[in-house]
């Protein structure tokens, strides 16, 4: 892993801006990006230290994107890294928004845009499919608990229609329960 002052400011918000500026409207989307950048290209981080973060920003409230630019400049540069992360990843949604604004109201009907957007939405499937086969693949301790939970969460959400937020806030409380069980 490279020393923090090694890695330099404008690497940072280059990386955070083309990641953001390829995956505009989903955090989640971004997670294979930044671990191939973070840990495969520039090895920043080792694997480890990736996924730890990963969670730290996916558990935190908030826009995904921002909390990976926070937890990710944060652990790599420090507060000026953090920030200069946010601003890498904030601005080319915001200037998009602004330029793609008026165009998209003359052409939100037209069969060709729609047909463009459906396409869009089997990409973005096939990329969450490769972050939860990913973070599948990392589970170590407990397996069987692991996926029974999985398979509980993702019945629950998709069959029963439970509001991915109470699923969440049980598996915490489940956690918790079950650190306290530990403990004894």
């Amino acid at each position: 892993m490279k020393n923090k002052e090694q890695i330099k400011l404008f690497k940072l918000f280059t990386t955070s801006f083309f990641i953001s500026l390829c995956t505009l409207g989903s955090g989640v989307v971004s997670l294979p990006l930044y671990r191939k950048k973070v840990v495969d290209e520039f090895k920043w981080m080792s694997q480890q230290e990736m996924s730890d973060t990963m969670a730290i920003a996916q558990c935190s409230p908030g826009a995904i994107m921002v909390n990976i630019a926070v937890c990710l400049g944060y652990q790599l540069r420090g507060v000026t890294g953090m920030a200069v992360m946010v601003l890498g990843t904030l601005l080319p949604p915001f200037v998009l928004m602004i330029l793609v604004q008026d165009v998209y109201q003359q052409f939100s009907g037209d069969p060709l845009i729609v047909a463009l957007f459906r396409g869009m939405n089997a990409a973005v499937s096939a990329v969450l499919i490769s972050v939860v086969v990913s973070m599948i693949k990392e589970i170590k301790d407990n397996r069987v608990l692991s996926y029974l939970l999985l398979a509980i969460a993702f019945s629950l959400v998709y069959f029963l229609k439970v509001s991915p937020v109470w699923v969440i806030l049980g598996g915490i409380v489940l956690a918790l329960f079950i650190s306290l069980w530990r403990k004894r």
